[in-house]
């Protein structure tokens, strides 16, 4: 019976999706991708993903060049909501359990007949940390094959959860930037954080903001040495 039942949800579903097939074209999504310093990002990835129907077919994409630049070519006219990543990097696909409540909505291109391409400028979001873990019998100490999930504290609703690798280890991404406080703790008085004035700041300095006690976790200070070509400090 249950078998059944999961055959004839997806028969109606692919039934709906049909129903829904927007009108076939030729168009294209111009995507530049930028850190949070308004540099271009080479290697990144831009998927458009579309809005109100359902994905049957492998996501559009592509990947930036040195100057942060891509095309994706679409076939269907319609809205797409536009996601920029770099895992190898350390930035996430801004999924909700990235972004969190609150967070301002993905750029969104709309594409039609009369309206084949667009472009639109994107930003990475915060670089994420990384869990590592291994799931085992608490008796035996003998890896499990099992499945992992993770909730935030103060948003029990956003969460991510997966299968484990063969060797029962997972990894996955975290906000860095994830209150690191139960819910209800004060906030840090104004001059908790301040740059000193002997430091004389100019405008034209790059400031980067630490959120744990290491100057590179969770920041972009990394990638901004790599771009000039800074290996020592």
């Amino acid at each position: 019976m249950r078998g059944s039942w999961m055959q004839l949800v997806l028969v109606c579903g692919a039934v709906a999706a049909f129903a829904q097939t927007p009108a076939v074209l030729h168009g294209s999504v111009q995507a530049t991708v930028l850190d949070a310093n308004e540099l271009p990002v080479p290697e990144a990835l831009v998927e458009a993903l579309p809005q109100g129907v359902a994905l049957a077919s492998p996501v559009a994409q592509c990947r930036t060049d040195e100057r942060g630049v891509c095309t994706i070519v679409l076939r269907q006219a319609g809205q797409y909501a536009l996601l920029a990543s770099k895992e190898q990097d350390g930035y996430p696909k801004p999924y909700p359990f990235y972004r969190g409540a609150g967070a301002e909505p993905l750029p969104v291109a709309e594409i039609s007949a009369s309206h084949p391409s667009e472009t639109v400028t994107m930003h990475l979001g915060r670089r994420a940390g990384v869990v590592l873990g291994t799931v085992k019998d608490a008796v035996t100490g003998k890896p499990l094959a099992a499945n992992v999930e993770f909730r935030w504290v103060h948003e029990a609703a956003n969460f991510w959860s997966g299968g484990v690798r063969a060797d029962a280890s997972f990894r996955f991404f975290t906000p860095a930037d994830a209150p690191l406080k139960k819910p209800g703790t004060p906030a840090p008085p104004p001059d908790a954080s301040h740059l000193a004035p002997e430091a004389q700041v100019q405008a034209q300095d790059i400031v980067v903001t630490k959120r744990q006690w290491g100057a590179f976790y969770g920041t972009e200070l990394d990638q901004l040495l790599r771009r000039r070509n800074i290996r020592t400090i």
